[in-house]
């Protein structure tokens, strides 16, 4: 299908607002597997779009531009890049899967594709699309930045699926022409700022942020109900003589007393304004507002500029400091959690933590320790290349030490920690904010860690302890023992001879290096028995060092916290199919489910069902395997709410561990990416592996 758009007419003060007309219609192309209905969307173009001709009050599409469309308010689609026929029409190409069973389709469609939200993962309230009115911008010396323009389309509604559609647009923000007067005629600029202060600060307008976009009505919901800002960045990849400013903002309007500044990098020095409004000033929806400032009386000061060096880039989120690896994450960075005092060196010897930051007449470039430079080609993504890019470096003004590193070729794409997830990457939204660059320096610092570090528990027969000592900096570990029945040699191994006591006795073991603080362990013996015991010692897990160092253990949830009761997983499973209660695995059927019965800890006998052993992985390090009594291991295969079972180990049976408050243990995946975390759903109820939204778990260990 081909869809026609006619040029936007400028109106009031230059006001845009876009119609539509229908034009000649292509067949559809039908792939067989799976079927899609392909539609074409055509724009009457005679020129590009990113420029205003104020002459002829219009502007037009331009190659390249990009729609997000909507179908039936599930379905996201961006079409392909708009190109120019011979006869100057835009056409977007766009393709839905073949519905023959809807009684009604509704269409909504957004410019640009880039400014809906890439991470909703609601995508069903076609009243509330979250869309993006980006802080910095890339115009030019004619225009504003197309990607920063938001167009809505007008609902469409039908009973099929149409070949053909002809939609109207319009603009939801308000476009803005800054005029600068008096600088030095031999300036060019290549950034401004534009900051605005509304005197009432509950009042304060958000001129960029996360909106709600009611595309049913065509209208804004709510402006910058998410990272709102009061400042717009103006960046010019190439320095601009003129002095028009073109941007684009959320609506707002200013009253005499309100104050705005403005700040211009120019080629020779920073120039400051600031001015407090005589009169009203005010940015209209779809309206292009223009107004100049005089800069004759603006402070002048010497340009910012990064000096080269080697650096660490830090993120902080949560109180949590986190530098930048030039180590992939998929289609991102790593992040590394890291010890860091604001304004001071970093100390480490991680070479891949270290970034040569060097400034070029075309901007900054990031080089790590493989040689490569950080980039971004799309979306929310970040890499390493052998190819030298661009970078910007700002200085956060809100936050003193701190700077904002943006892409030279898209200001809008800022490098940032994901405030959620381990991977730095260039977000248009706000993610971690601004970050830290600072100079690397060797990490000489002696340290050591013993595993395992927790209280430990022997039986009255006597027994071994082994431990193991990992050091840095040329630390050296020296152990000793509290008391004579409790030996520990140059090896980490500790003895313990038998209590021949009825009373349970206690020791500590102390691990001391110069410049280290003493790592002490607990250790319990329990005292011989008088016979007549039919109960196993069982130790609740209270560290995942505890789990890691393998043995027998019973996993299960526990209602109520520190009970010592559980509903307990089975372990008497035999094959990939099973009558037997405690988990769910895949297979074919649908598997079985758990009672819900519950085990006192402290009193049972007999735990042959429920006992599983868990060991270190040999795949995934720091991970664990869980292996039932008949050989097999519990795992994976990121299939929802089901456990598999393997006969050997392998990546989708290796679990990660955290453990958070009351000991309850989290168990995830670390091959999977949905459903990978071990938990008991009360419900069915059953042990799978579920997307973290069912039960966690507490283990017991057999002494």
């Amino acid at each position: 299908m081909k869809k026609m758009f006619r040029n936007l007419m400028l109106v009031a003060v230059a006001a845009m607002g876009f119609t539509a007309c229908q034009e000649s219609i292509e067949e559809a192309v039908r792939p067989i597997e799976p079927a899609e209905v392909e539609m074409t969307i055509t724009a009457d173009v005679d020129a590009t779009r990113t420029w205003i001709d104020e002459e002829n009050k219009m502007v037009q599409w331009s190659e390249g531009d990009q729609l997000k469309v909507i179908e039936n308010g599930a379905i996201y689609r961006t079409t392909k890049a708009a190109t120019i026929d011979a006869n100057g029409l835009a056409q977007f190409a766009v393709s839905f899967p073949e519905n023959t069973t809807a009684a009604e389709f509704t269409y909504n469609a957004i410019y640009p594709a880039t400014r809906v939200d890439e991470d909703d993962q609601d995508k069903i309230n076609t009243a509330k699309v979250k869309v993006i009115m980006p802080d910095a911008q890339n115009p030019t010396a004619t225009s504003f930045d197309p990607s920063a323009d938001i167009l809505v389309a007008k609902q469409i509604v039908t009973d099929a699926q149409p070949t053909e559609l002809s939609m109207q647009f319009k603009r939801l923000v308000a476009l803005g022409k800054m005029t600068l007067t008096n600088l030095p005629e031999s300036s060019t600029i290549s950034k401004v700022t534009f900051t605005i202060e509304d005197s009432d600060a509950e009042e304060q307008p958000a001129l960029a942020g996360r909106n709600y976009v009611d595309a049913t009505t065509g209208t804004i919901v709510e402006y910058g109900y998410y990272g709102p800002t009061s400042t717009l960045t103006l960046n010019y990849p190439e320095p601009i003589s003129t002095r028009d400013i073109y941007f684009t903002c959320n609506p707002f309007e200013l009253s005499a007393g309100d104050k705005l500044t403005v700040k211009v990098i120019c080629s020779d020095f920073t120039y400051t304004r600031e001015v407090t409004l005589s009169k009203e000033l005010k940015f209209t929806e779809g309206d292009l507002s223009k107004f100049s400032v005089n800069m004759e009386s603006a402070t002048k000061e010497t340009n910012f500029v990064f000096p080269d060096g080697e650096y660490a880039v830090i993120a902080v989120v949560n109180d949590k400091y986190y530098a930048l690896s030039s180590e992939a994450n998929g289609k991102r960075l790593n992040a590394v959690e890291v010890e860091y005092t604001p304004g001071e060196s970093l100390a480490s010897n991680n070479a891949t933590l270290k970034w040569a930051v060097a400034k070029t007449d075309n901007g900054y470039t990031f080089k790590g320790s493989n040689n490569q430079y950080i980039a971004w080609n799309s979306g929310n993504y970040a890499h390493t290349q052998t190819e030298i890019y661009y970078l910007d470096i700002t200085e956060d003004a809100e936050n003193v030490g701190r700077y904002v590193v943006a892409s030279k070729a898209d200001a809008t794409r800022k490098l940032q920690k994901n405030s959620g997830n381990p991977y730095f990457a260039f977000y248009a939204s706000v993610q971690s904010g601004s970050l830290y660059l600072v100079p690397v320096v060797a990490d000489t610092t002696p340290r050591f860690e013993v595993t395992p570090n927790e209280d430990q528990t022997i039986g009255a027969d006597g027994g071994e302890i082994t431990f193991i000592v990992n050091t840095e900096n040329g630390a050296v570990v020296t152990a000793e023992s509290s008391a004579n029945w409790l030996i520990i040699d140059n090896t980490f191994k500790a003895t313990a001879s038998a209590n021949n006591t009825t009373e349970e006795r206690s020791a500590t073991i102390t691990f001391s290096a110069e410049g280290c603080d003493d790592v002490i362990v607990n250790v319990k013996q329990s005292g011989k028995s008088t016979g007549g015991e039919t109960t196993k010692s069982w130790v609740r897990v209270t560290s995942t060092d505890m789990i890691l160092s393998g043995g027998t253990f019973i996993i299960g949830y526990e209602a109520t916290a520190n009970s010592g009761k559980l509903v307990p997983m089975r372990s008497d499973a035999t094959g990939a199919k099973t009558t037997a209660n405690g988990y769910h695995y895949s297979g074919t059927g649908s598997g079985t489910t758990s009672n819900s019965s519950t085990i006192d800890m402290s009193t049972i006998t007999d735990t042959s069902k429920y006992e599983v052993t868990i060991s270190a992985s040999t795949i995934v390090p720091g991970a664990i395997n869980i292996q039932l009594p008949n050989g097999n291991y519990i795992g994976t295969n990121d299939s929802k709410n089901t456990a598999r079972l393997y006969t050997t180990e392998n990546g989708n049976t290796a679990y990660g561990m955290s453990m958070s408050t009351n000991n309850v243990v989290t168990l995830k995946c670390a091959a999977a990416s949905s459903y990978h975390t071990l938990q008991y759903n009360s419900g069915s109820p059953r042990f799978a592996n579920y997307g973290g939204k069912q039960k966690n778990l507490v283990l017991y260990k057999k002494n």
